[in-house]
């Protein structure tokens, strides 16, 4: 029986599921026996990829042949302009044959590429002959294809739409537009234990392969032009699309709603929302898509950039200016806006405009140093950040647009001074000048000193109503976003994920480039989780210390250090835990932070008394204010507790007996949960009307941490220990399999291509494929009722041989509604995503360049040679994953070359630069850092062979000689090896004819 990819499945809890009812198969026949009825012999179904057309022929079939009438099928995916009508008169010819004595005969068409005319009337002419033989003839077109209307004659034209799934009154479909390819896809994440939402695997390559299908070749240009600028406007007015595509009109729009629902084109409401593509998220994920469809149509993207900057869009600017990044004219514009793009998070776009920006242009000079400065506030860079203002305060012509991004880089450097502890100087509000990024910097500045002051509540309520802290548009709001969750979390609300599709904070300064920023945000998460449960571990925390250390950031690291302090108490790590509470003490003194100074006395206090130690009674502290007497009330408590002291009433200043504050509920969860006897004591001294209420509060935090609240990957984070998963798969250096440390034998997995099938699903992204892309990869271009037999035998062996654990249970697993095979990993483990973790973690760690070092050579350790290949993949998917691990890999040991340089570690740099040209013999940057390494250890002959390898691969693929960076750095390690030569004298030297060199 079929079943639809979406349809007889348990209901789930994500709306977009719940909301948009797909047809049945009952309801698809019911349409079909209608237009039999009419007595049609000619049924014409078309519409855009991913509808169900495929899926409605399908269950023709089935339904044909349950009464009993014949079937033919044909389709025609791989057929090219030459052959079609050859083909498909020949499949005529055959059809015609077996329809003699037969009652009824139904043919199905599927798959019909764009041809020309001539094709087409052959085609036209071969159905006439099959209807006329009494077939019943349904095709399914794409709407390039509509040339063959012409040509039939009398076709049918069923309605598309009654392949599409309904929303409920009310109910929208954002995410799919009604679309079965996509509903089946977030139906697919839910049954493999994916993300539920825009961020699961199967629905983002679903996306991909929609978008990459939306702009396909056999379109027509001007359609190709016109859905480019849907796709990457998203969702908006026509009227903006008609501007940036001056050829659109309302019959060309007319035919993408009728035909190509992707795009949610609604003329009469003058509209457009294409699915998916509204979010951030998803349209960065489909970047590599729309900057292929963007190569050939440059000025559709500078357009739409135009567009989206009068919005006020300008993260999603960013994107598509990103795609299209080689253009000098996009460079341009990222120099004009260059201040708002910084804010939106894309600081690598603005840098690279700066350092493009042309010399000889006074007025584009002064918008590169403006936009360097922001650049700088951004990422921390304080003695460049000091003489940048110098600069621009020495500026005397600046126009309205400059003078505003000044006051932006002014509240981008404020943000971060207030990190460091320095007092802000006053910024008085300018409603001339001052834009929606610059009103939520204010907000982040005021929300963030009630917070580091530690008056929680006052940050709650003044964020509560704020609807900038959701909208997630760039670095402002993603700041104001933390600010409202941190006092969610301390005043222990259950925090509610930002809805609206925006993306997450993570997300937005990850995509900045500023590892300070991310560093904040994961530190801030881990901190909380400790601090508001009982979580016991810290991740990475000296690292990010560290980082934030090299960036002058006393008031997160004290924080930080506050949070290690108590997960170190609870694992009974006195000594540790003692040295960060002092070292959070002295930080947060230097900052003027005198609330952290506060909770990290009392943290200390608390260490000493769950080490047994009886503490005085009498607090020392500086500052006052309620929040900082609170919290030295409860050291009072403490100290009380730690003396055995549970008949005496504690006396308190600030704190009141009949209600417990919420802003110190931190502070509880600590002192009743950690301090060993002294906790117990605390128990019996604390108020009672204390106790239910914080029970019930710090009670819920936890339950809402084990059931949801998961922290965010940090770097370096691996989800488990590599010893608590049961089996090991390589992919890197040889294909082995392991269970529970012992290796699987060769041949215990190669019958029936069982070693490919494992090899894929480890090398492919996700760990988790369709049947139909195994079939293609393993056995190439097979029948599907063929190769899905083979797959059938070869996932059950594998299943068989792959079981773990008493109930020997399989760590494949595999869906019958969803289609797809996926291994079970928790309780796998894949090297390829060690590799990535440890590459991705360098990567992200720019000035931490001891901890870059050392990720990059457990990298490189990883990596081990390379991908095992180990399969002839048809589809492509294969190598394209390989070669995207052998560009990373490069990345990473490039970067862990220029660490190791900075380090003085030259050998190893030497060593890390070697490997990336391995991987790549034209990179530029590692050859860099391969010669002055070399030149550093004065190895004059591996300088020149090195060099000669350079140029003879330059010159042999491009034609071209090495650059003057190159030349120019080649003389310098050249000399510092203490040789005369230079790259001009190599050049004129034959090859190991110099004696100097050897």
């Amino acid at each position: 029986m079929l079943v639809h990819p979406a349809i007889d499945c348990e209901e789930d809890a994500y709306s977009e599921l719940r909301t948009c009812a797909l047809p049945t198969r009952n309801e698809l026949m019911g349409a079909w026996s209608n237009v039999v009825s009419s007595r049609e012999k000619v049924i014409v179904v078309c519409g855009d990829a991913g509808v169900g057309k495929t899926f409605f022929l399908d269950c023709i079939s089935a339904h044909e042949r349950s009464i009993g009438a014949g079937i033919k099928t044909i389709s025609l995916k791989k057929c090219d302009e030459n052959e079609l009508g050859q083909r498909f008169v020949r499949f005529s010819r055959e059809t015609v044959q077996q329809s003699e004595g037969s009652p009824r005969i139904t043919v199905c068409v599927d798959d019909v590429p764009a041809a020309d005319e001539r094709s087409y009337s052959r085609i036209g002419r071969a159905v006439k002959k099959m209807s006329n033989a009494g077939c019943t003839v349904v095709i399914a077109l794409r709407p390039e294809c509509e040339g063959l209307l012409d040509a039939l004659e009398n076709p049918f034209v069923m309605d598309m739409h009654r392949l599409l799934a309904r929303a409920l009154p009310g109910q929208g479909a954002g995410l799919t537009n009604g679309i079965p390819k996509l509903i089946a896809a977030l139906r697919s994440d839910y049954e493999v234990g994916d993300q539920i939402d825009r961020g699961g695997h199967t629905y983002r390559e679903a996306i991909r392969e929609m978008v990459s299908d939306a702009v396909r070749d056999s379109l027509p240009n001007e359609d190709i032009e016109l859905r480019l600028s849907l796709l990457l406007l998203g969702s908006g007015s026509l009227d903006d699309s008609v501007r940036i595509c001056q050829h659109a009109d309302e019959e060309s729009l007319s035919i993408l709603e009728r035909e190509a629902p992707f795009f949610g084109v609604s003329v009469a409401d003058s509209s457009f929302h294409v699915a998916g593509l509204s979010d951030l998220e998803v349209f960065h994920e489909c970047r590599q898509e729309i900057a292929e469809a963007c190569a050939s149509a440059e000025y559709i993207a500078l357009n739409v950039a135009d567009t989206l900057g009068r919005r006020g869009e300008y993260r999603r600017m960013g994107f598509v200016l990103d795609a299209i990044h080689d253009s000098a004219l996009a460079m341009s514009f990222a120099s004009r806006h260059g201040v708002d793009l910084v804010c939106a998070g894309h600081t690598s776009l603005v840098s690279r405009s700066v350092r493009l920006s042309d010399p000889n242009d006074d007025a584009a000079q002064q918008r590169a140093l403006i936009n360097s400065l922001a650049v700088a506030e951004i990422s921390a860079k304080r003695d460049e950040a000091i003489s940048l203002r110098e600069s621009c305060g020495a500026l005397t012509k600046t126009d309205a647009y400059e003078r505003s991004a000044l006051r932006h880089a002014a509240m981008l450097g404020a943000c971060r001074e207030l990190m460091a502890g320095h007092r802000i100087a006053r910024i008085r509000r300018n409603p001339n000048l001052d834009d929606d990024q610059i009103e939520l910097m204010y907000d982040h500045l005021h929300a963030a000193k009630y917070i580091v002051d530690g008056k929680f509540l006052a940050g709650f309520d003044a964020l509560l109503d704020n609807p900038g802290r959701k909208r997630m548009d760039g670095i402002p709001s993603a700041m104001l976003a933390d600010d409202f969750y941190i006092c969610e979390m301390m005043l222990g609300e259950v925090p509610v994920r930002n809805g609206g599709g925006a993306g997450s904070s993570l997300e937005v300064f990850t995509e900045c480039g500023s590892g300070r920023l991310a560093s904040i945000h994961l530190g801030m998460r881990s901190a909380l989780r400790i601090l508001m449960g009982r979580v016991t571990n810290f991740p990475e925390v000296e690292k990010i210390v560290t980082r934030l250390g090299s960036t002058e950031d006393l008031v997160p690291q004290s924080a930080f250090l506050i949070a290690a302090a108590v997960a170190d108490l609870r694992m009974k790590a006195y000594a540790s835990a003692s040295v960060r509470a002092k070292r959070a003490a002295s930080l947060a003194r230097d900052a003027s932070a005198d609330y952290l100074l506060a909770a990290a006395s009392l943290v200390a206090d608390a260490i000493e008394a769950a080490a047994g130690t009886e503490l005085e009674g009498k607090v020392r502290s500086r500052g006052s204010g309620p929040a900082i007497g609170a919290l030295n009330d409860l050291r009072r408590m403490l100290a009380q507790a730690s003396r055995g002291d549970t008949s005496s009433p504690v006396r308190f200043d600030v704190l009141q007996r009949s209600t417990c504050s919420r802003e110190i509920l931190w502070a509880l969860n600590l002192l009743l949960n950690d301090c060993g006897q002294a906790s117990r004591n605390v128990r019996s001294i604390m108020p009672a009307n204390w106790v239910r209420y914080s029970s019930n509060l710090l009670g819920a935090m936890n339950e809402c941490q084990d059931q949801g609240d998961r922290p965010e990957r940090s770097y370096g984070e691996s989800d488990k220990e590599k010893g608590d998963k049961p089996v090991r798969i390589r992919a890197l250096g040889t294909f082995s399999v392991a269970i529970d440390g012992r290796e699987l034998p060769v041949s215990a997995l190669g019958a029936r291509r069982g070693r490919n099938l494992v090899y894929a699903l480890a090398l492919t992204r996700g760990h988790s494929l369709a049947k139909r892309e195994a079939i293609n990869m393993i056995w190439g271009d097979y029948d599907y009722s063929t190769g899905n037999q083979k797959l059938y035998e070869t996932v059950c062996l594998a299943r068989k041989i792959l079981r773990v654990g008493d109930d020997r249970e399989s760590v494949i697993l595999t869906g019958r509604s969803s289609g797809r095979i996926a291994l079970d990993m928790t309780k796998v483990t894949v090297d390829v995503d060690e590799f990535e973790a440890r590459a991705n973690d360098a990567l992200s760690s720019e000035g931490m360049d001891r901890s870059v070092v050392a990720l990059a050579s457990e990298a490189r350790d990883i990596y081990s040679g390379g991908v095992a290949e180990m399969i002839d993949d048809p589809s492509g998917a294969i190598e394209s994953r390989i070669e995207a691990l052998i560009t990373l890999h490069a990345d990473v040991m490039v970067a862990g070359a220029k660490a190791a340089l900075r380090e003085g570690k030259t050998y190893l740099s030497s060593q890390l630069s070697g490997e990336a040209l391995k991987d790549d013999s034209l990179r530029e940057d590692a050859l860099l850092q391969y010669v002055t390494a070399l030149g550093v250890l004065g190895r004059t002959a591996e300088i020149v062979t090195a060099y000669r390898r350079y140029k003879d691969a330059l010159v042999h693929k491009y034609h071209a000689m090495p650059s003057e960076p190159v030349r120019k750095s080649v003389d310098e390690a050249l000399e510092h090896s203490g040789s005369s030569l230079t790259a001009a004298r190599v050049d004129g030297v034959a090859v190991g004819g110099d004696e100097e060199a050897s």
